[in-house]
C-alpha cells in the first residue's frame, strides 16, 4: 500500500486515489470527485451533495464513497474489493457482484495540457 501511494505521487490529480504526504487517514478530497462505471455502458457518477465522503486510504484499503457502502473499496494487497449502493454518488454497485476479486488496478496522473 505504501508503494502504490508514493507512486501516485501527489502533484497532480488522480484517476483513482492519490495521498497527500502527511499520510492522514480519514476522508479527504472535494466536490469534484466522482465513480464510473464501463458496464454495460459508460456511466459517471458525480457527487450528490448528501455528505463529505469523498475518499479515504489507508494502511488497510482505499475507499470512494460512504454512507451505508463505500462505492468502491479496496484491500490493502488489491485482491479484493468490494461496491455497493453508495450515497455519496447516488450510484448502484460498480461491479457484478458486491464482493469480487481485483484483475488490475491503474492510476492515471492527470496534468494540464
Amino acid at each position: 500500500m505504501q508503494t502504490f501511494f508514493h507512486r501516485c505521487g501527489t502533484a497532480t490529480p488522480s484517476v483513482l486515489v492519490v495521498v497527500d504526504q502527511t499520510g492522514k487517514e480519514g476522508y479527504y478530497g472535494n466536490g469534484d470527485t466522482f465513480v464510473f462505471t464501463f458496464a454495460p455502458n459508460l456511466q459517471v457518477f458525480r457527487w450528490a451533495n448528501t455528505n463529505p465522503y469523498w475518499m479515504m486510504g489507508g494502511n488497510d484499503g482505499i475507499a470512494l464513497g460512504g454512507g451505508a457502502h463505500f462505492a468502491i473499496w479496496l484491500t490493502s494487497d488489491f485482491e479484493r474489493g468490494s461496491t455497493g449502493a453508495c450515497r455519496t454518488f447516488q450510484s448502484p454497485p460498480l461491479a457484478a457482484s458486491e464482493d469480487f476479486r481485483v484483475k488490475a488496478v491503474e492510476v492515471y496522473g492527470l496534468v494540464p495540457a
